[in-house]
């Protein structure tokens, strides 16, 4: 028996003939930025966090599985922790 949820069945996904919008039918992931948790899509061309400069995560440090939610703190992979212990506040925020 095929329990294949593809193209809509099951009430899952997209109806019949329709794709993903804006991910061309692929998994929408994410980069985050380690200190302050920014969230970008995965497709965007930033590298670096325009907050506070930090290279972005694309992936879990630990395990490399993507990252796909844009308020991820723990990878659902391995449970490693995004984000540095020293989070820091933005200069000006209270």
């Amino acid at each position: 028996m095929n329990h294949d949820i593809k193209g809509g069945q099951a009430g899952r996904g997209p109806a019949a003939g329709q794709q993903d919008q804006g991910t061309g039918g692929s998994v929408l992931t994410y980069r985050l930025c380690p200190r302050c948790l920014r969230a970008v899509p995965g497709h965007s061309a930033e590298h670096f966090c325009v907050n506070d400069g930090e290279k972005l995560l694309d992936a879990c440090p630990a395990c490399h599985a993507p990252i796909l939610s844009p308020y991820a703190q723990f990878c659902a992979g391995c449970g490693q922790r995004f984000f540095t212990a020293g989070v820091r506040k933005r200069p000006g925020s209270s």
